[in-house]
C-alpha cells in the first residue's frame, strides 16, 4: 500500500519519463503515473496542468481526466481515471482489424477532440499514435476512443524532434519556418488512423525503413487493404492528409474531420444490383457475372443482393459468401442484430450469435434448390413456405431465416407466430412481423 491509501494492483507500463500502475483506491480503480528520476516531476506536473484544463474547457469525454497530483518524497506522482484495458493496437491483435462501424467511430473520436483541443487555446498531445490511446466503455455506451499521456503537450513548437518516429511529421525540415502546428498533429492522427485501418504505417519509396525526407516521393498508400467499396474514398482521404507540403494537406481539424465522415457517408445504403452481364475483362478468373439474380438460391452469392457497405463488410468478416453460408450460421433468430450493435458495437456482435437482418433481397427459395448448399448441420434445406415468397410480402432475409430454423413444426407459417425465447429467458419472443419491419426500415 502506497501513501494516502492507495493499493497497487499491477503495473500496466513504462516509459523514459515514468512508471505506470493500476492502482485501488477505497474500491474506485484509478491509473497512478510516477516519474522514474526527480529531473522528471516538471513533466508530471505539466501534464497533470495541461489535463485539468481540458477537463475545464472542454470537458472531453475522449480524454482520461486527472484526478490529484501526488508527492513521493523527491518523486512526483499523480491519479487520473483509466482509459481501457485495451490498446488499438491490441485490439487488432485480438480481434483482427477493426470492421467499418468501429474505424468509423473511433476516427471521428480522434478528429473530433483535436479540433476541440485546438479551439480551446491550441491544446495538442504531439505524440499521437495507436499506443497512446485506449478502447473503453463507459456505462452501457459503445466502446469509444481515449487518450492519455500528454506529457509532451507543453513542448515548445520549436523543438520538431520530440514524439515518436514513425507517427511525426518528416517533412516540417522542408519548411521555411520550421515549427511544429496543428497540421503537423493532423499529420500524426492520419499516420494513426491508416494504421487502425491497415494495421500498418504507410511508406515513402521502395521500403519500410526509408526516410521520408530523403526522397521526393509522396506517400505510397496500400490500397488492396480497404475495404473494395470504400477504397477509392480512403485512398484520396490518405493522399491528401499525408502530403509533402503541408499547404495541400486539409487546412484545419474540421476540414479533415469532415473528409473522415464523407468517407462513411453511404456506407448504409443499398446498393443498386448490377442488372447487365459485365464483359468477360470485368470478370475475375473463376467468377460469377455480377448480375442480380432472378432466384435468389442458396448458392446465391451475397454481394450480388444489394446489401449495404457496412453489412458486406460484417459479413465478410465473418466469412459468409452466400445464402447458404448465411442460413447455417450460428444465429438462432431470438438476438436483434441492431440492439447488440448499439449495446456492444460492432465487433461483440461478430464474435457472438447475432440476428443478421439482411435486406431487400428475398424474391423467393426454390423447392428444389438448383446447387446444393454447404451445412454444418447436416441437415437437408427445408423449402421455404409460399405464404412468404411472393415478391414484396416480406423482404427480409431474416424471415426466411425464422422459418428455416422452425423445423419443429409442421404447421403453416403465420405473421403472428414467435420465436422461442433463448433456453436462459433473456429475451422476450419477438414476431417475425416485428423483425422484418425492423430490417426494411
Amino acid at each position: 500500500m502506497l501513501a494516502g491509501g492507495y493499493v497497487v494492483n499491477k503495473r500496466l507500463g513504462s516509459g523514459s519519463v515514468s512508471i505506470v500502475y493500476l492502482v485501488d483506491l477505497i474500491g474506485d480503480e484509478q491509473v497512478l503515473k510516477v516519474t522514474r528520476a526527480s529531473q522528471y516531476n516538471a513533466r508530471v506536473k505539466e501534464e497533470f496542468e495541461v489535463l485539468q484544463t481540458i477537463q475545464e474547457k472542454v470537458r472531453s469525454r475522449i480524454v482520461v481526466a486527472p484526478f490529484k497530483l501526488l508527492d513521493f518524497g523527491e518523486l512526483v506522482g499523480s491519479t487520473m481515471e483509466s482509459a481501457g484495458e485495451k490498446t488499438p493496437s491490441r485490439f487488432v491483435r485480438e480481434e483482427g482489424m477493426l470492421d467499418l462501424t468501429y474505424l468509423q467511430r473511433f476516427g471521428d473520436d480522434l478528429l473530433r477532440t483535436i479540433r476541440d483541443l485546438d479551439d480551446a487555446g491550441g491544446i495538442a498531445h504531439r505524440d499521437l499514435r495507436p499506443e497512446n490511446m485506449g478502447i473503453r466503455t463507459p456505462g452501457k455506451k459503445q466502446n469509444q476512443l481515449c487518450l492519455f499521456d500528454f506529457s509532451l503537450s507543453k513542448v515548445s513548437p520549436v523543438d520538431i524532434s520530440v514524439g515518436t518516429p514513425g507517427y511525426l511529421d518528416p517533412f516540417i525540415s522542408e519548411r521555411k519556418v520550421k515549427r511544429w502546428d496543428i497540421s503537423s498533429e493532423c499529420f500524426s492522427a492520419a499516420m494513426t488512423l491508416h494504421e487502425m485501418a491497415t494495421g500498418v504505417l504507410p511508406t515513402w519509396g521502395e521500403g519500410k525503413n526509408i526516410d521520408p525526407a530523403s526522397i521526393r516521393a509522396e506517400v505510397t498508400i496500400l490500397s488492396e487493404r480497404f475495404d473494395p467499396d470504400l477504397r477509392d474514398r480512403f485512398v484520396r482521404f490518405f493522399e491528401k492528409a499525408l502530403r509533402r507540403d503541408h499547404r495541400q494537406r486539409f487546412d484545419n481539424p474540421d476540414e479533415i474531420l469532415k473528409a473522415w465522415s464523407n468517407i462513411f457517408a453511404t456506407i448504409d445504403a443499398r446498393k443498386k444490383s448490377r442488372t447487365t452481364r459485365p464483359s468477360e475483362d470485368e470478370l475475375e478468373p473463376g467468377g460469377l457475372p455480377y448480375q442480380l439474380p432472378d432466384l435468389v438460391t442458396p448458392g446465391t452469392q451475397l454481394i450480388l443482393l444489394g446489401l449495404s457497405t457496412r453489412l458486406l463488410n460484417t459479413l465478410d468478416r465473418l466469412n459468409l459468401v452466400t445464402v447458404s453460408d448465411l442460413l447455417d450460421s450460428p444465429c438462432d433468430g431470438s438476438i436483434d442484430m441492431q440492439a447488440w450493435r448499439t449495446k456492444h458495437g460492432a465487433n461483440k456482435v461478430l464474435s457472438s450469435k447475432p440476428f443478421l437482418t439482411v435486406s431487400p433481397i428475398l424474391k423467393r427459395m426454390p423447392s428444389k434448390p438448383s446447387m446444393p448448399p454447404r451445412r454444418m448441420t447436416g441437415r437437408p434445406v427445408t423449402p421455404l413456405p409460399a405464404s412468404i415468397s411472393s415478391p414484396g410480402r416480406f423482404r427480409s432475409l431474416a424471415v426466411a431465416m425464422i422459418v428455416l430454423r422452425n423445423r419443429k413444426s409442421s404447421r403453416p407459417f403465420s405473421a403472428g407466430r414467435t420465436m422461442k425465447p433463448p433456453a436462459n429467458g433473456s429475451a422476450k419472443p419477438i414476431s417475425p412481423l416485428v423483425l422484418a419491419s425492423r430490417a426494411n426500415a
